[in-house]
């Protein structure tokens, strides 16, 4: 019988993602992701969940459950949601709790893309009046996943690994995702 722990899903990503067992994956899951300075990400950690801000609810648009991590005057709150039309979603905002604006960053995996060239569609917020000005381009980041063809991916970057173990539809795919990786190797052996 294959017990095979699919992390498409808003509730079992949360969990492994907050589990006391991973802290190491989840500190490099957001050093990854957001390029958090090393400073930040080692300072005491304080995971805010089961509280009134932290919920599952069913709504119109989905399931959708928070995570709210905190490192002093840093806090970034993770949003997992599985969309009405199947896109799977994990909102990241983050920045510093004394800041008027945090940042937001968006993966958004999905079997029908907008695109149809690269397999991973990064967007940003842009200058409407100079579009070389970049300036606005860490405030909002989009990042659309195509699902049909995210294992064409190579493993040659720790993003690209964290996409296929998150989208593996099974224990090779994940085993894979691994590859050169002893981070995410030890979360695959975690979760077999």
């Amino acid at each position: 019988m294959d017990n095979f722990i699919e992390l498409m899903n808003e509730v079992v990503l949360q969990q492994v993602l907050i589990h006391p067992d991973n802290e190491k994956q989840r500190k490099y899951f957001l050093k990854t992701f957001l390029n958090i300075n090393e400073e930040i990400i080692n300072k005491k950690e304080e995971i805010l969940y089961k509280g009134i801000l932290n919920h599952i609810d069913i709504d119109k648009h989905g399931f959708t459950s928070d995570i709210i991590l905190r490192y002093d005057d840093y806090a970034i709150r993770i949003n997992i949601y599985n969309a009405k039309n199947d896109d799977f979603i994990i909102h990241i905002l983050y920045g510093s709790v004394i800041d008027e604006a945090g940042k937001l960053l968006e993966l958004r995996f999905t079997k029908n893309p907008p695109h149809k060239g690269e397999i991973i569609e990064e967007n940003y917020l842009q200058n409407t009046d100079d579009p070389a000005d970049k300036s606005l381009a860490d405030l909002l980041k989009i990042r659309i996943i195509d699902l049909n063809r995210i294992q064409e991916l190579d493993n040659s970057s720790a993003i690209n690994r964290w996409l296929k173990f998150i989208t593996a539809e099974n224990s090779i795919e994940r085993y894979e995702a691994c590859e050169n990786d002893e981070i995410l190797t030890e979360l695959y052996n975690w979760l077999e």
